[in-house]
């Protein structure tokens, strides 16, 4: 018979604690770790009264930091951790508890219908299904650790480390890089019961844009998210099938005079030849004076009957890979003012010319606004999520999904300059660089062509952008890590026989003042 642990933090609980134990001690449980921390109230008293063990600290300890704590001392086979404000029966715990003895290692609650809502998605759904679409765990949707009832067994507790715990993502992305087996058995209804704390869920920081518990979570995130760049690479262990050294063997530019307009058709999906023209035409009447014309396509006939047109051709060959249309037609192109569309998508002139008017105006960056796509497609899909997670981290959440990965989009030619045009082959990494250098970013109406990337190149792109991301702040992003105090748990750390490599990790991850 398998010995339970339930683990529960407490700061200030005597309203429900009480309700809460009373449905824990009907799982028959080996043991009831409490970590009463910042309390004022009789928590402890109830906490004994109940046969629970009892940790106790003065100060508050903060998101989470309780919960490794608990771990770092318990003793059972099967961990559960539940929250001391959250009464629970506990019929709907016991699944949690039979597929850990049934062998899973980690025990989720199932929180993938809330995505299926009619609603744009909350940033935390976006974080935690981010994070397990990184992690090739896409199956898991929003499921995540950070939210209770969970449960691990004792050989997840050691192969993630108890330390780890105190940033659930992070502890999460360590278990699906080990390939631990994570299954979501039931569903609890967390969210009614949550209870709103002002300083956590309301309070917004000006700094940032978020909330306290936003700004946590994020960086708690990103944390896990550097843990899988340091372990695979800046892409995260994603392949990148581009050719990138093509760029390096460019002729140099023409140095025929500057224009005010110009305008990219990367046609990388060999589109026919009226479709093309039909498109030149367009921008054209749009004011247009320069359009390019990049193309993987070697039909003769295309090129020449374009070229014919006054409309310039550089053909090149399928096999670069996804985006180089954009760099090489950035590097060649000569517009103060730079649009990128594909023949597949035909917006009239006066559309076309929305994206130019903004650019005379107080912006940099012109995006095709997709935000429509969060209000009308259920569950949101794997590429908007990342779309929207980046604009998350770079703090532009009213930017939702858009982004320069869609055409069309334009730009000045000093951001092309400034970040670099080979930026371009990474459409995400090209908007991490333009917004982490000051640029000015504008949304605007456009018709929506839904276009699926290649999943891999798609989730490393974004990685890569990431990574850079990181390497230009810290290891959250320099977001906050809010309340959580480190110096109980340091003296744990301290005092546990640690190999020097994980003393190394856990001094990236954690606020360790020596």
């Amino acid at each position: 018979m398998s010995r339970l642990s339930v683990i529960l933090p407490i700061r200030n609980e005597e309203e429900t604690l009480a309700y809460v134990l009373q449905e824990v001690l009907k799982l028959n449980p080996f043991e009831i770790i409490t970590v009463i921390n910042g309390s004022t109230d009789t928590s402890r008293d109830i906490a004994e009264r109940h046969h629970c063990v009892v940790y106790e600290y003065t100060e508050p300890l903060g998101h989470d930091t309780g919960r490794a704590i608990g771990a770092h001392f318990s003793e059972g086979d099967i961990l559960l951790f539940l929250d001391g404000d959250m009464v629970i029966p506990y019929q709907e715990l016991l699944p949690f508890i039979q597929v850990i003895e049934q062998g899973a290692d980690i025990a989720l609650n199932d929180l993938k219908s809330l995505l299926d809502q009619p609603h744009r998605p909350h940033s935390v759904s976006i974080l935690k299904k981010s994070l397990n679409d990184i992690f090739r765990y896409g199956g898991l949707s929003i499921n995540s650790m950070v939210a209770i009832p969970h449960a691990i067994s004792r050989k997840a507790l050691e192969e993630i480390g108890w330390f780890n715990l105190s940033i659930p993502p992070l502890a999460q992305g360590i278990a699906m890089k080990k390939q631990l087996e994570i299954v979501s058995p039931a569903f609890v209804d967390v969210v009614t019961l949550n209870k709103i704390r002002p300083e956590l869920h309301l309070d917004i920081d000006a700094e940032s844009t978020y909330v306290l518990l936003e700004n946590i979570i994020i960086g708690d995130h990103l944390n896990a998210i550097h843990h899988l760049i340091q372990e695979e690479g800046s892409r995260g262990g994603f392949p990148d099938s581009r050719h990138r050294a093509f760029l390096h063997h460019l002729k140099k530019r023409s140095k025929a005079p500057p224009v005010d307009k110009s305008a990219i058709i990367c046609d990388e999906g060999k589109s026919p030849l009226p479709q093309v023209l039909k498109q030149t035409q367009n921008l054209q009447q749009a004011g247009v004076e320069e359009v390019i014309v990049v193309t993987y396509d070697q039909d003769e006939e295309k090129i020449t009957i374009l070229s014919d047109e006054g409309i310039p051709v550089i053909p090149l060959h399928d096999n670069l890979g996804s985006c180089i249309t954009r760099a090489v037609g950035a590097f060649y192109s000569r517009g103060d003012k730079v649009l990128l569309t594909t023949a597949d998508q035909p917006l009239s002139p006066d559309e076309y010319q929305v994206f130019f008017n903004q650019l005379e105006e107080d912006t940099d960056i012109v995006l095709p606004d997709q935000s429509s796509l969060l209000d009308d497609v259920h569950p949101i899909d794997e590429q908007q999520t990342l779309r929207y997670l980046l604009n998350l981290l770079l703090r532009i959440p009213h930017q939702w999904n858009n982004s320069l990965y869609a055409f069309p989009h334009a730009m000045k030619r000093g951001v092309i300059d400034d970040i670099g045009y080979s930026s371009l082959l990474t459409p995400p990494l090209a908007q991490v660089k333009a917004l982490m250098n000051n640029y000015r970013i504008l949304s605007v109406p456009s018709p929506v062509f839904f276009q699926k990337e290649e999943a891999e190149v798609f989730i490393g792109d974004h990685l890569e952008a990431i990574h850079w991301f990181l390497q230009m702040t810290d290891a959250r992003g320099t977001f906050s890590s809010g309340d959580k105090d480190y110096k109980a748990f340091q003296h744990l750390v301290n005092t546990s026989s640690l190999p020097p490599s994980v003393m190394s990790d856990i001094r990236t991850y954690f606020d360790f003042h020596e």
